[in-house]
């Protein structure tokens, strides 16, 4: 029954996506071409328990965890009807700010999402610090710097995601209290309370030591809330702080984790690569600094000028290393990859401005 459901609601869904429905519409959408397969049974017994029945609620749990599915697949921009293997927290939290963004969000929307998360508002907005409802929403939405413009209009019946800076609750990214893993929003909101202190030491502890570098389905999440955020904003640019270090440090690590170095291969491998000469930037952006190799796209950042230089330089150092043991085709191609135009184009007018700005201030 369940594989006919799938199959009846597959193409329904398609259909709904490219039709424009989204948020509560979308997943009640769904329920009436699900339901046909399970109608047509006076009877539906559960192949794990013998003898018992699937009741009407039960289905309809399934029939909404193959929507959210659907819903999270677009958001990582996956083809095809795979299920993302996501934890439910994450899960509700993409469903809820892909619909609501951090306003204010109906409380039958969030239940019915909560539902299909197999989790509880209640939950959500207590031991999860995930959602603030009534007056503490109003509180989240007036001293909230992301969305400055934004008079606090919720209700009592409203409820709005918290905005990571206030999820400052005790363990937040940690492991439970039964030794599960924790939901990937949580490390993601953790992370950025720690790339904000300006300590890249922390940061790549906390990676390693939830696993998070070599960690697929969290880069996903990342860059899922990143494409979410505002533009201009500070979230935004910490997600895109924080993306950039998984790129150019994720690698590095796993090369750390190996156990051939450059050592063990042969000098004439590294000779083709000794002479180069590579263009390389450090900038100040608020308390922190960071540096970028336009030429090989590797950026770093820490507190300091001296501290990203030394960081850059062992990043390239690794990047290299990596290089060296490809074949020449892939080589090749690691050697000529280049940061993003709009960034090189950003970079030279900064120093164009800067150097303008100098040559003013010796005529002056």
């Amino acid at each position: 029954v369940l594989r006919e459901m799938q199959a009846n609601i597959t193409t329904q869904l398609r259909n709904f996506w490219d039709a424009g429905i989204r948020g509560p519409d979308f997943v009640w959408a769904a329920t009436g071409p699900a339901m046909e397969a399970f109608s047509k049974h006076p009877v539906v017994k559960r192949t794990d328990e013998p003898g018992s029945q699937l009741t009407v609620a039960e289905f309809l749990r399934h029939v909404r965890r193959m929507v959210v599915a659907f819903v999270v697949n677009r958001l990582f921009a996956v083809e095809g009807d795979a299920t993302t293997p996501l934890d439910d927290l994450t899960t509700y939290y993409l469903l809820h700010r892909n619909d609501f963004g951090m306003a204010a969000a109906p409380a039958g929307a969030c239940i019915l999402y909560a539902l299909s998360c197999n989790l509880s508002d209640a939950d959500l907005a207590g031991r999860l610090d995930l959602l603030a409802r009534g007056n503490k929403a109003d509180t989240a939405s007036a001293e909230d710097d992301e969305q400055p413009d934004q008079p606090p209009t919720t209700s009592g019946s409203e409820t709005r995601l918290k905005p990571w800076h206030r999820r400052t609750a005790k363990g937040l990214g940690e492991a439970t209290t039964d030794g599960s893993p924790p939901p990937l929003i949580d490390c993601l909101h953790r992370l950025m309370h720690l790339w904000k202190t300006g300590e890249q030491s922390r940061v790549d502890a906390y990676l390693e030591a939830q696993g998070l570098w070599r960690n697929d389905l969290f880069r996903q999440v990342a860059q899922a809330v990143l494409e979410l955020a505002v533009p201009g904003t500070d979230e935004r640019a910490t997600l895109e702080y924080i993306q950039n270090h998984l790129k150019s440090e994720g690698g590095a690590v796993t090369r750390r984790n190996q156990t051939c170095s450059t050592r063990n291969r042969p000098v004439s491998a590294m000779q083709d690569h000794s002479n180069m000469e590579l263009r390389c930037y450090a900038y100040r952006r608020g308390d922190v600094w960071e540096a970028i190799c336009t030429d090989l796209d590797v950026a770093v950042f820490g507190p300091s000028k001296k501290h990203v230089k030394r960081s850059l330089a062992e990043a390239i150092d690794l990047h290299l290393e990596a290089v060296v043991g490809l074949p020449d085709e892939d080589r090749q191609a690691m050697l000529s990859r280049r940061a993003p135009w709009h960034v090189r184009f950003a970079l030279e007018l900064l120093i164009r401005w800067r150097q303008a700005i100098g040559h003013r201030a010796e005529r002056g």
